[in-house]
């Protein structure tokens, strides 16, 4: 009887032991399949940046970055796509083609209020960081007469392509003076859909009488079309600057100061956007951390890509950002101090 008790009690336990035993392995398993998923969640195998035009600014600044991306990050592969700009960006990373993008401030504020050219809000889009800003720019033939924006009316010009960084900052301007694509028309001008190079080439020749464009300064491909060519920096008027700022979200007042180019006596002064770096919002927080730490810690890098990224520093990198900051990003500003507000 004692011998039956005894062994029905080492049964128990031996029972016990081995429950216990599967716990913990269970526990164990489960553990480490949660810092699997964590691990998982917190990279990523490919990462596509959308840049603009072939050639461009945007194209030339994204490359500059994407090596300095790979360096940080060697088990990510990288890639970079031209495109026709900040608009096209921001519809092509909405549909998952890019999970970052070089786009203008304004386009961002635009896309996230659902304001021309976007029918609705969009959605899913924060920035990362600000890198040099776009600056509005008209060049003219001198003898085409125009003094001003308003006296693009019956002249034939090029705002470059829809969905284009320049575009929609036309459309906007057109606005603000009272215009519009038909009024030109009607009176005997035409606005012509050209790209970057085909712009400056007809300016050139003569074919069209005025260049309206969002870009750094000097624009590399006016100074070169300049030789031999004498070209004209149009002053827009400085009341409806200040009326287009007011009404149409992410712009700065910039001065364009004389001899920036050749053909320039005096100083110009116009509107500016800022380039924003913009990711979507489910690229993982430690990935955004890594690559806003691989821009802050390499300016002087930056620096030598463009002039234009000389002035990026602590002080500019995270100012004029719109559309929410990337949980990443905020939190390298947040332990470095750097002033994102």
């Amino acid at each position: 009887m004692m011998k039956t008790k005894i062994t029905r009690l080492i049964s128990i336990v031996c029972m016990l032991a081995l429950l216990i035993c599967l716990c913990a392995c269970s526990s164990t398993e489960k553990t480490t399949q949660q810092e699997e998923s964590k691990e998982a969640s917190d990279t990523i195998s490919d990462l596509t940046i959308l840049t603009g035009p072939s050639g461009g600014t945007m194209e030339i600044v994204g490359a500059a970055a994407i090596e300095l991306f790979k360096a940080a990050m060697p088990d990510v592969q990288f890639s970079s796509v031209p495109s026709t700009g900040s608009a096209v960006n921001v519809k092509m990373m909405a549909a998952g083609e890019g999970e970052m993008g070089i786009i203008t401030a304004d386009t961002l504020a635009a896309a996230v209020n659902g304001d021309d050219p976007f029918e609705e809000p969009v959605e899913g889009l924060m920035s990362l960081c600000a890198l040099y800003p776009n600056t509005i720019q008209l060049w003219a033939l001198p003898e085409a007469g125009i003094d001003d924006f308003s006296d693009l009316e019956g002249k034939t010009f090029t705002c470059g392509q829809y969905g284009g960084g320049p575009y929609q900052p036309c459309m906007n301007m057109l606005s603000i003076f009272g215009m519009s694509e038909e009024s030109i028309n009607a009176a005997g001008g035409k606005i012509t859909p050209l790209a970057w190079g085909e712009a400056t080439s007809n300016l050139q020749d003569g074919n069209i009488d005025a260049v309206f464009w969002t870009t750094s300064y000097p624009a590399a491909g006016i100074v070169n079309a300049s030789v031999g060519r004498d070209f004209k920096l149009v002053q827009i008027n400085r009341d409806k600057l200040a009326e287009y700022k007011e009404t149409f979200e992410g712009w700065v007042d910039i001065t364009i100061p004389a001899g920036t180019y050749t053909f320039q006596k005096e100083d110009i002064y116009t509107l500016g956007t800022p380039n924003l770096l913009v990711v979507r919002e489910d690229v993982p927080e430690e990935v955004v951390y890594q690559l806003t730490k691989a821009i802050c810690e390499n300016y002087d890098t930056l620096a030598a890509s463009h002039a234009l990224l000389e002035a990026l520093n602590d002080e500019t990198v995270a100012q004029g950002l719109v559309g929410g900051i990337h949980p990443g990003a905020l939190r390298y500003y947040q332990e470095k101090g750097i002033n994102f507000e």
